[in-house]
């Protein structure tokens, strides 16, 4: 289990709640009845364990409950016996390790227990949680009838991309794993706020903002993914606790499925559908490094496994799909026109070129999706969390890399990186279609009469 949130949201203490109630539900011992666990709780750095989540652990406790060894620089140890209601009792052991300068290997040899918590994980190194899960479930022993849960419990801040947390839970996901998120900070759901400063989070964006670290806000008060090292994200304004569904969606019944695509050697695609409200849902993401073939038959294959009756049409695509297929050199016809073929659209249900490949048009449809709503305030598109590849692209992977002159700043095109940009490119021709490029195009002729109006400056006399 993960818990995500912002700083200030009460991680700690529910950890500790958390680590708590799993020692009181472990089945009492058929030797004496007794409920063994033991845990292991895993900090970067002495100062930090026992400046926070020792203090926190400790604030649970009343005074006098179990036995407190170590602290300061040396590693610290709680140990709990008594009774329960139930009349059984409980016997906690949690060991707190900080990793310092060594190696979880050095650190925790030889450490057998029950479960691990990972105190702001994402500040951990990857091996930490690989070489303690297991070492988990081996306490208590089989005499003592074993450990009937084990596992890990993780929280941390919103991560950036690269994060092996966001690896782990956005990509991964092996089966039993669950990342729960709490809400951002300046939410009207924000949690834990009873137990902070007034105007805490305002406060908390002001330090942040005055230090140039919009970066910060993000990912400590908003908890939205941060962005990653490669560069400058091409679109800040997706909020993937927003525009992600947060479940898998369905298809709905009567409504054509969309496709549109980026064309090439390694293409991509998206499924789409517009609700009556006037919401975009994203469906299906797709990739492969077989061209138009091998894309179209990804999709063949998902629309009869988990759309099945549902009627596929034609969105937008590169127009670059107009060249010649490059994986075919007996092709006849264009990229375009191989995988309409492949997936048997005809006639109006085809597959069109976009009125457009320029970024600056691409980007500038896709981010008037992610900034408008539909009815009762919800967005505009909704992301199945099915998209990893799409919502990691949104939350900063698809990216304007750093220029190496001496100049610096960021390059004018986003780089291009399989299989994301293929993906985040389908997304934004998507974004092309039914009105979005009028809508990009009106907005400019907009700006642009307004700016012609702000720029005059000669006078002008009226009379009454």
């Amino acid at each position: 289990m993960a818990l995500m949130g912002p700083v200030g949201s009460g991680k700690t203490s529910t950890c500790v709640m958390k680590l708590a109630r799993i020692a009181t539900m472990q089945a009492p011992s058929p030797v004496d009845g007794v409920r063994y666990t033991k845990w292991a709780v895993i900090r970067d750095t002495y100062r930090n364990l026992n400046r926070t989540t020792v203090k926190t652990f400790k604030g649970w406790f009343p005074k006098g409950a179990g036995h407190w060894t170590g602290g300061g620089n040396d590693p610290a140890a709680f140990h709990l016996k008594g009774n329960l209601p139930d009349k059984t009792k409980i016997d906690l052991q949690v060991e707190f390790i900080a990793l310092g300068d060594n190696s979880i290997e050095d650190v925790a040899r030889g450490w057998e227990g029950t479960g691990i918590w990972l105190n702001e994980a994402d500040l951990l190194p990857p091996d930490v949680f690989s070489y303690m899960y297991g070492r988990c479930g081996r306490y208590p022993s089989k005499a003592h009838g074993g450990a009937t849960w084990y596992g890990a419990i993780f929280d941390y801040n919103a991560p950036d991309v690269d994060n092996y947390c966001y690896k782990l839970f956005e990509e991964v996901q092996p089966g039993g794993y669950r990342l729960y998120k709490q809400p951002g900070g300046r939410t009207s759901t924000a949690e834990n706020l009873e137990n902070l400063p007034l105007n805490y989070y305002e406060g908390q964006v002001n330090a942040y903002m005055a230090d140039g670290r919009d970066d910060l806000v993000r990912r400590m008060v908003d908890n939205n993914y941060g962005y990653s090292r490669d560069g400058k994200p091409v679109y800040p304004e997706y909020r993937d606790d927003f525009h992600c569904a947060g479940k898998e969606l369905q298809g709905v019944e009567g409504l054509p499925i969309k496709i549109s695509c980026d064309q090439g050697l390694h293409p991509g695609a998206i499924l789409r559908q517009t609700l009556p409200n006037g919401q975009r849902i994203i469906l299906e993401e797709f990739y492969c490094d077989t061209g138009a073939k091998g894309l179209a038959d990804d999709v063949k294959r998902c629309m009869a496994e988990r759309y099945p009756g549902f009627r596929l049409v034609g969105g937008k695509c590169d127009p670059a799909g107009g060249a010649r297929d490059p994986n075919d050199p007996n092709a006849v016809g264009s990229w375009l026109d191989a995988f309409n073929a492949h997936l048997g659209l005809t006639g109006a249900a085809r597959i069109t070129m976009a009125e457009t490949n320029k970024p600056d048009k691409c980007t500038s449809a896709a981010r008037i999706l992610f900034t408008s709503l539909v009815d009762q305030g919800l967005p505009r598109v909704s992301i199945s969390a099915r998209c990893k590849v799409l919502r990691k692209g949104m939350n900063s992977a698809y990216c304007y890399k750093k220029k190496r002159n001496a100049g610096g700043g960021f390059d004018e095109k986003p780089v291009k990186t399989f299989p994301t940009s293929d993906v985040c490119n389908a997304f934004e021709f998507d974004a092309l279609d039914d009105g979005g490029y009028e809508d990009v195009i009106g907005r400019a002729r907009r700006s642009q009469a307004f700016g012609a109006g702000k720029m005059f400056q000669g006078k002008v006399n009226v009379k009454i």
